[in-house]
Formats: structure tokens, C-alpha cells, sequence
């Protein structure tokens, strides 16, 4: 049999640790775990962060395909694109308990999960603890918690399987509070109208070609995504004609854009064959927000991909609240924002 690690931390502090890399990927900030058993007890996961070029996982802890518990212990002030606090992926077991994963930071390319995220078949319980107070700007879904599923395919011996399909999160007893989805930036507009691109111009081609007039708006665009790391079009792709009405309209002052933000509190999403299931029971999501015209879902945000039939696909999504107070959220409360009717949503109540 293959060699398991085994990890044991108890009343220990692994404090303002950094990981960084010119290249595309970092992971675990705090601690990494692959493949093996960790078990933390009355432990401090503080004040660490990640730098990479694309993305970033677990600025705290970052549970890859091991089993995790953590018991009276606190993971605040670390930050990384997805999982500020706690990344649970690649089929992660973790439990949580009387901890507290608060004051988090996350900012990237795609981020997901401040607080807590849980994603490639991953199961997540957090029992009578807190996730409050984690903040991010730009592009941004699950403030507190992020819970997503999307299947990945492999082959395996000459025959395709399907990987990774299912995820769940169990909120027992926790307060999700105070967590901020920031989706509003400002983007400085250092050119007149004749270097605005020309209207039915796409700013693709104005990039990939650009002319005397199209060159500097190509700068200011490109150097405002590379800044926060946002998928080249995620922003643009849909907006170029409002784009070049406001650049026209703004000369050389400033412009405010609304990037998309879905669920401060709690986030459940599925695509490609993915099944999530999120079930808060006896717990209190309250006074969390997403600010901007594009945000949506300050309580708890359930979404399952668009143009999709759930029932030719497979996929699936469930929602489970009983006995739970959500409440004085800014963006709605509970929002079940779907693109598409998937019948196992459960009524929020």
C-alpha cells in the first residue's frame, strides 16, 4: 500500500508565511495538503498569502484530495484568488468546527471563495463556527462560502470516466456575516474621443490590429484587466458599444465599471455535468453584501450554467435552508438566480 502522511498540528502558529511564483499557479499559503490526513487543534492559520501569475488556492490552508479537520482554531487575514482562507479541492474531505475563518482578501483571475472554497468533488462541513468579514474586489462569486461543480474527464485504462461531478457543503450552527463582494473599480480615461474605437469596432480587433486612433484606448483596456487579473472579455465581450458610448462621453476623466459578484454569503453553482448540493441548517447569514449594478445575491446565490437542460445533461443543483435566519443582506437575500429550472432547488425558508 501506498504511504499516507500523516500531520498533526496542535496549539501551533503558522503565521505570515508567503508563496509566490513567476509562473502560473501557487498553492497553500498557510499549509498544503496532498493526499494525506491533517488534523489541527486549538492552531492559528493567520496572515499568510500567495502570488502566482494566473491563479492562487488556499491562502490558509489548501486541502488537496486529503482528509482535513480542523478543530478551535482560527484562519483570518490570509489571501489568495480562490480560497483566501480554506481551499477544499481535487475530491477533499474536510470538517471544520468551532473555528473561526474570518477577514479574508481575495483578488484575481476568476476568484472564487473568500472564506471558504469548495470545488472538484469535494465534501465541506463546517459545524458552530464563524466565516465573517472576508473581502474582495473585481470579478468575484462566494463571499463567505463558494460551493461549485464541474465535472472533468479522464481516460483510465482506455475507457473515459467522469471525475469530480458531485460537491457539497454543510453549514451547521455558523454564522456567514460581514462578507463583501466588491464588483465596482474605476478606470482612468487618459485620452480624448478620437482615441476612443470607433463605433461597430470591435476592441478585439482594434488589439489585435490596433491604429493610431484605437492604440491608446488598447493600452488602457489591456493594462486594466492585467491589473485585476479578469479573463480578457469577461467585461469587454458585452459591453464594447456601452464601452465606447462612455469613452466618448467621459474625454479624459474617469470611468466606473460594475464587474459581475454573485453571493456574499453563499454561493452554489454547477456546470458540465456537475451536481452541488449546499445544506444550512440552524445557522445565521446576515449582513453581507455585493456592491455594484452587476451584483447579485447577498445572502445566498444558487445559479446552474445557462442553455442547459438539467435533465439531458445530468446535471444538478440543491439548495437545502431549515431553521436558519437570512437576513438585512444587501444585493437580496436569498437569490436563486438561475438561468435555467432545475427542480431540485429547495424552497428557501
Amino acid at each position: 500500500a501506498a504511504a499516507v502522511s500523516l500531520v498533526m498540528i496542535n496549539d501551533s502558529d503558522v503565521i505570515f508565511n508567503s508563496a509566490q511564483t513567476p509562473t502560473v499557479l501557487a498553492s497553500g499559503g498557510g499549509v498544503f495538503m496532498l493526499a494525506g490526513a491533517l488534523e489541527a487543534r486549538g492552531s492559528h492559520f493567520d496572515d499568510n498569502q500567495l502570488s502566482a501569475l494566473y491563479r492562487t488556492s488556499g491562502g490558509g490552508l489548501m486541502n488537496a484530495g486529503s482528509v482535513m479537520r480542523v478543530y478551535g482554531s482560527t484562519v483570518d487575514r490570509n489571501a489568495a484568488a480562490g480560497g483566501g482562507g480554506i481551499a477544499n479541492l481535487y475530491m477533499g474531505d474536510l470538517t471544520v468546527e468551532d473555528s473561526s475563518i474570518s477577514d479574508n482578501r481575495a483578488k484575481g483571475k476568476m476568484a472564487a471563495g473568500v472564506g471558504l472554497r469548495n470545488e472538484q468533488g469535494s465534501t465541506a462541513t463546517v459545524r458552530r463556527s464563524v466565516i465573517s468579514g472576508n473581502e474582495a474586489e473585481g470579478y468575484m462569486k462566494g463571499g463567505g462560502v463558494f460551493n461549485d461543480s464541474k465535472a472533468a474527464f479522464r481516460t483510465i485504462n482506455g475507457v473515459e470516466a467522469m471525475l469530480w461531478d458531485t460537491t457539497s457543503v454543510t453549514l451547521e450552527n455558523v454564522t456567514v456575516s460581514n462578507n463583501t463582494l466588491d464588483g465596482r473599480v474605476v478606470l482612468d480615461l487618459p485620452f480624448d474621443s478620437a482615441s476612443c474605437v470607433p463605433t461597430g469596432f470591435g476592441i478585439g480587433d482594434a488589439c489585435d490590429n490596433p491604429s493610431e486612433n484605437t492604440q491608446a484606448l488598447c493600452c488602457v483596456v489591456t493594462g486594466f484587466l492585467g491589473a485585476l487579473e479578469v479573463v480578457s472579455g469577461v467585461l469587454l465581450a458585452e459591453t464594447n458599444q456601452i464601452q465606447y458610448d462612455q469613452c466618448i462621453a467621459a474625454g479624459n476623466g474617469t470611468l466606473e465599471l460594475s464587474l459581475i459578484t454573485r453571493g456574499a454569503g453563499v454561493y452554489t453553482g454547477v456546470s458540465a455535468l456537475g451536481k452541488a448540493t449546499t445544506t444550512i441548517a440552524n445557522s445565521t447569514i446576515a449582513d453581507n453584501q455585493v456592491l455594484g449594478t452587476e451584483g447579485v445575491g447577498g445572502g445566498v446565490f444558487a445559479s446552474g450554467a445557462s442553455g442547459l437542460n438539467p435533465s439531458d445533461v445530468g446535471q444538478s443543483i440543491a439548495v437545502t435552508v431549515r431553521d436558519s435566519l437570512i437576513v438585512d443582506n444587501l444585493g437580496k437575500d436569498c437569490d436563486e438566480f438561475l438561468s435555467m429550472e432545475l427542480p431540485s432547488i429547495s424552497s428557501f425558508g
